[in-house]
């Protein structure tokens, strides 16, 4: 079994997790509890989108950090996108919305969502980026 990856969504405002089950119910079982939107598909694979699971996203950023983030989103709203998966991460993102959006790969690379579906549509890695 692979490790949970979780990844930030950085929004300019709150995610809609009701209009994010439609897009997800022909993948397999989409529901909503406790706050969490949560697919699991015929394989399987499940991922999350979590709310609720960051206390203080940004207690740990350097100020500039915090300021280049800030510097694109404002005070985000923020969520964390969760599967063992990396096909399940990408399959997230590819019907996720694009406006106002970010993701925060795991080396604090940020990226538009439609940055990461362009990257995905070129067969190009986003997840490692910034990668030491």
């Amino acid at each position: 079994m692979q490790e949970m990856r979780s990844f930030k969504i950085l929004s300019k405002q709150k995610l809609d997790l009701g209009i994010l089950v439609g897009r997800y119910r022909d993948v397999g079982n989409a529901y909503l509890r406790a706050g969490v939107l949560t697919i699991d598909d015929r394989n399987g694979l499940t991922f999350h989108i979590d709310p609720t699971a960051s206390e203080a996203p940004f207690k740990d950023y350097e100020p500039e950090q915090l300021a280049r983030l800030r510097a694109l989103v404002g005070r985000p709203a923020v969520a964390l996108l969760q599967s063992e998966s990396s096909p399940m991460i990408n399959l997230a993102l590819s019907r996720f919305p694009v406006d106002g959006v970010f993701i925060e790969n795991e080396h604090r690379v940020i990226f538009t969502v439609k940055e990461i579906q362009r990257r995905q549509q070129l067969g190009q890695d986003w997840e490692n980026v910034g990668k030491a």
